[in-house]
């Protein structure tokens, strides 16, 4: 069985916040971690990884509120998927 999604245009839903939440709190990790391999004795800006931060989600959001709009259809296997592919 599978599952229709249709992302428009000029919208957000609430999985792409929670996308885009995600993301925000990976992207400042990820620097803090390349930071500490490194240099061993540094001292993090934590103001600088939260302004990171801010600016990875609103990059996220702006992305997908520009972003074309798409028909999404998820399948339970590859070989669905693939069927699914042929027949449109």
């Amino acid at each position: 069985m599978q599952k229709v999604v249709v992302s428009k245009q000029f919208g957000i839903k609430w999985r792409d916040v929670a996308k885009g939440v995600f993301l925000s709190v990976i992207v400042p990790v990820l620097v803090a971690a390349q930071g500490m391999l490194e240099n061993q004795d540094a001292d993090f800006n934590w103001s600088f990884l939260a302004k990171v931060a801010v600016g990875a989600f609103i990059g996220y959001m702006l992305k997908n509120f520009f972003d074309k709009p798409k028909v999404i259809i998820t399948a339970k296997s590859n070989h669905e998927a693939e069927m699914l592919r042929d027949n449109l």
